[in-house]
């Protein structure tokens, strides 16, 4: 069963940093649902993406993986399950538009290293490219001078502030419109 009736509905999937977000605050415009749960990683999304794809939604937006990491899971795995993730929603919802959102980086967060979220980042680009999904490049946009997540930006190193979830709306919003 369909819960939107044009294809006009707008998900976002993941795992704490979009279960923060109150979207009707930063983008009321907008029909967007939220389907992000704290502590969530890519084999959570994957165990529950069935609930996403029965209501079709006609965009889709991705931000997952940063959990996996911090569970000292490598790379390779990530990109496996995530690429699950995007062929089945692509296979059960054809016209869903789906945006891969680059993982944020930390600050000062030892079980999550930047350079560990760059490489995932990477395979995702590559990967977005191959199932002709749209990689959205989210990772130096809340950065300081040391290739940290800004202090401004966070309270813990992971989670972000008002700020931070205003400057990544502002971003994201030119996609919305697509």
């Amino acid at each position: 069963m369909k819960e939107f009736d044009d294809m006009s509905g707008i998900v976002f999937l993941g795992d704490s940093i979009t279960d923060y977000v109150n979207f009707d605050e930063y983008l009321p415009s907008y029909h967007i649902i939220n389907k992000g749960i704290a502590g969530d990683t890519t084999s959570g999304v994957l165990r529950r993406l069935g609930g996403v794809i029965s209501i079709e939604p006609g965009k889709l937006f991705l931000l997952i993986g940063t959990n996996d990491i911090g569970d000292g899971i490598e790379t390779a795995p990530i990109v496996r399950n995530i690429r699950k993730i995007l062929e089945r929603v692509k296979s059960k919802s054809p016209a869903t538009r789906i945006y891969l959102q680059a993982v944020f980086p930390t600050r000062h967060i030892d079980t999550r290293p930047n350079a560990e979220i760059q490489a995932l980042n990477t395979s995702l680009k590559a990967l977005a490219g191959a199932l002709h999904c749209t990689f959205i490049d989210l990772y130096p946009l809340l950065l300081d001078s040391e290739g940290e997540l800004a202090e401004e930006y966070t309270a813990d190193g992971l989670h972000l502030s008002n700020s931070a979830m205003a400057k990544w709306m502002e971003f994201i919003a030119p996609y919305l419109d697509e």
